[in-house]
């Protein structure tokens, strides 16, 4: 699969926010833009977790969209993103 779309996955820590996770979403943008608006949290910068939709283009990684959301919520999303990416490329691409 191809990571043209992926969520990298933040946590602040006293000298600012640090990536430590990351979710391949694929090269489709309209899959990837869709399973962000169902995550769990907000865009309102609160909280110490942050999920960004990123787009590599050109060697040049691109910030689509952020969002923030608590450890619990992250865990519900990490569940939510896993399924989700196995049905789109599983089930609905036939990748």
């Amino acid at each position: 699969m191809e990571e043209r779309f992926y969520l990298d996955v933040h946590i602040k820590v006293s000298k600012g926010w640090i990536s430590y996770a990351r979710f391949n979403l694929g090269s489709d943008q309209d899959f990837a833009h869709s399973l962000l608006d169902v995550l769990a949290g907000r865009t309102i910068p609160k909280g110490f977790l942050r999920l960004n939709l990123m787009e590599r283009r050109d060697d040049i990684a691109l910030v689509h969209k952020s969002m923030y959301c608590t450890l619990s919520e992250l865990a519900e999303n990490s569940m939510l993103i896993t399924k989700e990416v196995f049905k789109f490329y599983n089930l609905d691409e036939g990748y």
